[in-house]
């Protein structure tokens, strides 16, 4: 027999004393004593009034994966608006604490929506407005960055007036730079920048066929292909584009044609790209995918899924795209280090300061590298 009063639906009742302690150790910030307490109730007994203190203790613990994983299990019996309120608001505050201040307002609206009554007494709509602060504070930050990110690409591309005539393929291989200096898991060094029919042999083939089916499902030339094509994150130029076309006036499409995830990470989007759209080429963040492909194709075919007449025929056909779209170096670097920031802040959920300080790492690469010196190629 349970310990505790017990409600119709044999779940521990909100009147019951424990709450009486929870509160006590919760005012005085012993949220290891309210974890431990409720952690030893049977589950099938924890009410959601419970289930909130549990969660709430976890947040204020910081232990943000835990209470994350507590609301997932939660989410199904929230039906009330009080209850539904707090589902919201409690994954808002994990957003939040974790700089995802786009995401966490997405959840305090949703709350404002379910309780608009305010019977929860969580006040969202103060949230909302604080939150809103927060995002402007972090986009102001971004478009200064931006900012400061093409003066430098400008300086740093003036700095050598006679320019290098490199090869075709080093040129190419200078157009994937990052990817050619990333350092796949289970491997000492990268793509080599000097070798562009560069092979990999024994565990570190194996660690480029397991990248390339577990980053990007590519197991063959046909999936390889597939990923080229439709990948989101080799593609972030339609996106971009659509956006600028909104910001312009013209906007490609009825954004009300989108469900409501849809139009929210639609407009998140067009709010990070205004932030850099006077520093960007015509060409949007086409050198990001243009970028990315090429690292998937060197990747491809340095562990033997892509045969060499295609691998070269998609190296060159992608390099003579960046010659068309592109008449500068300085153009294409700032088409890519944009592209960098778009790509963190659409991966790392809307994080507009991840995606800031992603920029100005994969800037500072970029201002060493021999792009800014290279003679730009004309088709």
């Amino acid at each position: 027999m349970s310990e505790f009063a017990l409600d119709e639906n044999g779940r521990i009742s909100d009147s019951d004393p424990v709450y009486d302690k929870l509160d006590k150790w919760h005012d005085s910030d012993d949220f290891d004593s309210i974890i431990g307490t409720v952690l030893a109730v049977p589950r099938e007994e924890w009410s959601n009034k419970l289930h909130f203190r549990l969660i709430s203790a976890y947040n204020n613990k910081k232990d943000y994966e835990s209470a994350a994983k507590e609301l997932e299990e939660i989410r199904g019996s929230c039906e009330s608006p009080r209850d539904l309120a707090k589902f919201y608001y409690m994954n808002g505050y994990i957003y939040f604490m974790t700089d995802r201040e786009m995401l966490a307002l997405s959840m305090y609206r949703q709350g404002l929506e379910a309780d608009p009554e305010n019977t929860s007494g969580l006040d969202l709509d103060t949230e909302c407005r604080e939150c809103l602060e927060y995002i402007n504070e972090d986009l102001n930050a971004l478009y200064l960055s931006c900012a400061d990110a093409a003066a430098k690409i400008a300086a740093r591309c003036r700095e050598n007036p006679d320019k290098i005539d490199v090869s075709d393929n080093d040129f190419t291989i200078q157009l994937g730079f990052l990817f050619a200096i990333r350092i796949l898991p289970g491997m000492t060094h990268g793509l080599k920048l000097g070798d562009f029919f560069q092979k990999f042999e024994g565990e570190e083939r194996q660690a480029v066929l397991k990248f390339l089916s577990g980053r990007f499902g590519i197991t063959d030339r046909a999936s390889l292909l597939e990923s080229i094509s439709k990948d989101r994150y080799c593609n972030l130029g339609i996106m971009v584009n659509d956006a600028m076309a909104r910001l312009a006036g013209k906007p490609s499409f009825d954004p009300e044609i989108l469900d409501r995830a849809g139009r929210e990470a639609f407009e998140n989007c067009t709010l990070f790209v205004r932030a850099f759209s006077e520093f960007l080429p015509r060409a949007g963040v086409l050198a990001w995918d243009i970028h990315e492909k090429m690292g998937m194709a060197r990747y491809a075919y340095s562990c033997g899924l892509l045969p060499e007449d295609d691998y070269t025929a998609a190296m060159m056909a992608l390099t003579d795209i960046a010659k068309e779209r592109f008449s500068s170096a300085e153009e294409y670097l700032r088409s890519l280090v944009f592209g960098c920031a778009m790509y963190a802040f659409d991966v790392d959920c809307w994080n507009i300061g991840g995606a800031t300080e992603f920029m100005k790492k994969m800037l500072a690469f970029l201002l060493h590298s021999d792009l800014p010196d290279m003679e730009w190629k004309k088709k």
